[in-house]
């Protein structure tokens, strides 16, 4: 019954941003990671992605402000996460939204669950999800249910650019983790 609905953690990009280094050096002016999440990138021969915070209306779906990352001329993976409090074997919808950048070379989304908690989104612990609508331009919801086997979880959001093209920028925002109650 719906009385077990118990809301753990809205991640709404509101709690403000912290400048973000990026770990090859590339420059990076302005940039900003949500506070509370980590960021991770790889790069190719023309460079990596940065993090930015965006307050451009249409880039966030609720709130003043969403999380950017940038994929324009390289051709990699980046993405952000952070861990959230869980109940070993209630079940969790885990929804995000995204607004992807057009790209010739398509970014292709995807949403990582590590129920152990994990913080290494390579880590073969990492349960990956192809995001559930495919639009550019526009906001695309995604929603995974999966079933607690720790008392933490990590949730990933990643971006897979595969070639240097222009275009193809991220944001994200209003990520929920719903508590459904036992299995």
């Amino acid at each position: 019954s719906s009385d077990f609905l118990i809301l753990v953690k809205v991640m709404d990009f509101e709690a403000g941003f912290m400048e973000w280094h990026n770990p090859y050096g590339d420059g990076c002016p302005g940039s900003g990671l949500a506070n509370g999440w980590t960021a991770f990138t790889t790069r190719d021969q023309y460079g990596s992605s940065c993090m930015n915070q965006t307050v451009w209306k249409d880039n966030v779906y609720s709130g003043e402000s969403a999380q950017e990352i940038t994929f324009a001329y390289v051709g990699n993976q980046a993405g952000i996460f952070k861990t959230a409090p869980a109940i070993p074997g209630h079940r969790y919808t885990v929804e995000a939204y995204t607004r992807r950048e057009f790209s010739p070379a398509k970014v292709e989304l995807s949403l990582g669950i590590d129920l152990n908690g994990g913080v290494d989104w390579q880590a073969e612990s990492v349960q990956w999800f192809p995001w559930d609508e495919d639009l550019d331009d526009a906001w695309a919801r995604t929603e995974e249910t999966v079933t607690a086997t720790g008392e933490t979880m990590t949730i990933f959001i990643k971006g897979s650019h595969p070639y240097p093209e222009p275009g193809g920028a991220l944001r994200i925002d209003s990520i929920s983790v719903v508590d459904i109650g036992p299995e």
